[in-house]
């Protein structure tokens, strides 16, 4: 006999239970493969039956009914899983770490005065980029904490919330690749994109750029 943990004499029933036909496992079948008293798999099976994972079908024959896999029990398979949150944990670790210096790059070179002549783009530079070709782009210059908000798509148009609180909002459009495509920015009132004030419960009004 080899005097093995319960614990992993459970992960080794329930391996037996995984490779048996039905999931259905007989017990003395269990107790010679594991090299263990019967008791020790009476207590196993004890232990599963409370947690209605496990179930009797005569004397020596125990069927598995959990609602989850047995796969999802092993040991195996939760170091796997645990490889895997890992490996997500390291890339999204990553990707904060790139965002936050790409932030603080942007910080550095809007706060620097010498910078201030140059902190412009052109409709040239937005027509360059292939992710805006054939599309309508919508540019805007806010205040600090303006809030933007871009409610579920409907079948006709496309909607843009602004509130800003703090000073005037400018928003200018161009149209990028294709027969339309603009030389220059437009202002909303020359573009085919139209705006609504949106009454809410608080004294600031906000608005909606609605394109079609």
């Amino acid at each position: 006999m080899i005097d093995l943990s319960l614990g992993l004499l459970t992960q080794r029933f329930l391996e037996l239970l995984l490779a048996a036909p039905d999931g259905v496992v007989d017990l003395g079948h269990v107790t010679t493969s594991l090299q263990t008293r019967r008791r020790r798999v009476y207590d196993i099976t004890a232990v599963l039956e409370g947690i209605s994972v496990l179930k009797r079908q005569s004397v020596n024959h125990f069927k598995w009914i959990g609602s989850t896999s047995i796969s999802s029990f092993l040991l195996q398979n939760q170091q796997k899983l645990q490889r895997e949150l890992d490996s997500l944990k390291l890339v999204e670790d990553t990707l904060d770490s790139l965002i936050k210096s790409c932030a603080q790059q942007l910080f550095s070179m809007t706060d620097d005065l010498d910078n201030a002549t140059s902190a412009y783009v052109t409709q040239e530079d937005v027509g360059r980029l292939a992710a805006f070709q054939q599309q309508t782009v919508i540019v805007v210059k806010a205040p600090e904490e303006t809030k933007l908000e871009v409610p579920a798509p409907k079948e006709d148009n496309i909607q843009v919330h602004l509130k800003g609180g703090r000073g005037p909002i400018m928003v200018l459009t161009c149209e990028v690749g294709g027969a339309d495509a603009s030389r220059h920015f437009l202002a909303l009132e020359e573009s085919r994109i139209t705006t609504n004030t949106l009454h809410t419960e608080s004294s600031n009004p906000q608005s909606a750029v609605q394109s079609a």
